[in-house]
């Protein structure tokens, strides 16, 4: 196993910043800490457990020297408080009314009879589409 290759073992267990810093030590160090067979690494990781990573981060994170940038920008990407047309045309959603909605609303919603939520998915023309989710999904 050459050095670059055990250090890239190695790296692969180190947190985010403890590779960045890492980086600092010498230019084989700074070679395997900036890599993008480390970065994608690190990006699947962080991923995996994600519903949703905008699919311009999972293109960009397989281009040549992209993949730290891509985790970075996915990152900052998940602190938004605002989705995108596309995003919320891209789901289905589950819909319920909170309890402090009302009788008046929540009797006609099946979530609380005991069944799962109305479905509702929001169409790029405009449109909404509801459905009743059945409760063997």
């Amino acid at each position: 196993m050459s050095r670059v290759t055990c250090c890239n073992v190695i790296f692969e267990h180190l947190s985010r910043a403890a590779a960045l810093t890492s980086a600092a030590v010498c230019k084989e160090w700074h070679k395997v800490a900036t890599s993008d067979v480390l970065w994608r690494k690190f990006a699947a990781d962080l991923w995996a457990t994600k519903v949703y990573v905008p699919q311009h981060f999972r293109n960009m994170v397989s281009e040549p020297n992209q993949a730290r940038s891509a985790y970075f920008g996915a990152l900052k990407d998940a602190k938004r408080t605002a989705i995108t047309k596309d995003e919320l045309c891209s789901f289905v959603w589950s819909f319920r009314f909170k309890r402090s909605a009302g009788k008046a609303w929540t009797s006609s919603d099946p979530y609380w009879s005991g069944h799962l939520a109305r479905r509702v998915a929001f169409q790029s023309d405009h449109t909404i589409k509801w459905s009743r989710a059945h409760d063997s999904d």
